[in-house]
């Protein structure tokens, strides 16, 4: 992969990967999240999507959210798409009391 001198001296100044909303810790994530990709695609604002991230050999989920943020739509429901847990659904869907964690 070539870089640009830009991009190269402003890197460091991209936001970081967020996971989905009600992602448990990141070690555990990994460990629970098979990949699936059923939260992408439950997501209406198409902002999870899936990527091969700091070199691990499997896509997870993430938000970029310098191209789309998470718009914590009712119903959060990434949350509920996950067959594993490694996304934990919130009481009442409450948005509000969302945690998204950086990755």
């Amino acid at each position: 992969m070539s870089l640009s001198r830009r991009q190269l001296l402003t890197f460091w100044r991209r936001p970081a990967l967020l996971r989905p909303p009600g992602a448990i810790a990141e070690a555990a994530f990994l460990e629970q999240c098979l990949a699936c990709g059923k939260c992408a695609e439950v997501c209406p604002a198409e902002a999870v999507f899936m990527q091969r991230d700091l070199g691990r050999a499997r896509e997870t989920p993430v938000i970029d959210p310098a191209q789309m943020p998470c718009v914590l739509c009712t119903g959060l429901l990434c949350t509920h798409a996950c067959p594993t847990g490694a996304l934990k659904p919130y009481p009442n869907d409450d948005p509000q009391r969302a945690v998204i964690r950086t990755i």
